[in-house]
């Protein structure tokens, strides 16, 4: 996907989840990206999410925790205004 596409995409989102399997996952440029487009995010607590996410930034859910995705995307969506936090 090129850098518009992937504009495109992140606009249309509410949330951009991240799950990345494992911590030792140094950078995400998507997640960079997301973050920079003002999206509230859910992600694994990989490296770079951690340093990113941090304050408050986004929500970091266990790797390989489904239930837990599913939960914290419930809250953003049933929250407006803690989304709204996240945002921008």
């Amino acid at each position: 996907m090129d850098r518009d596409e992937l504009t495109r995409c992140l606009a249309a989102a509410d949330i951009y989840l991240i799950p990345y399997p494992k911590q030792e996952q140094i950078t995400s440029g998507t997640l960079a990206y997301a973050v920079g487009n003002g999206k509230a995010v859910v992600s694994t607590p990989f490296w770079h999410a951690e340093e990113l996410l941090a304050d408050g930034r986004g929500v970091l859910v266990p790797f390989r925790d489904p239930i837990a995705f599913g939960t914290a995307l419930r809250r953003l969506l049933g929250s407006p205004h803690r989304r709204a936090a996240m945002e921008g």
